[in-house]
């Protein structure tokens, strides 16, 4: 039995499945953690903590691998009914990206690096 909700948003109708978007949630989460994650193995009082502390650190900073890999496979099932690229999507998807590359090698650049 799965759980398939279908709402109907400006005549479009759309088929969601809660246990593939409870798994991207769950990426989402790992992701967060693996980032938290390498910011502690960077706090100068780590020699301080114990070995299963150490351990799950570790664990947890390669979760974010598995993270990744999870969103990407569950973001790229919600696309297979997906008959069509919109290029208005395309476009902005390109110009947000182009932005933030400016945007880091003005910063980089600025802060002399």
């Amino acid at each position: 039995m799965t759980n398939v909700a279908t709402t109907k948003d400006n005549n479009v109708k759309t088929t969601r499945f809660s246990g593939v978007e409870l798994l991207r949630i769950i990426a989402i989460f790992l992701i967060c953690l693996s980032h938290a994650a390498q910011t502690a193995q960077g706090h100068p009082n780590l020699p301080n903590i114990g070995a299963f502390n150490k351990i799950m650190l570790v664990f947890l900073r390669y979760a974010g691998s598995f993270g990744n890999i999870t969103f990407v496979i569950c973001s790229a099932y919600f696309l297979l009914d997906s008959t069509k690229a919109k290029s208005k999507k395309i476009f902005t998807l390109l110009l947000d990206s182009m932005f933030i590359s400016i945007s880091m090698l003005i910063g980089i650049s600025l802060g002399g690096v």
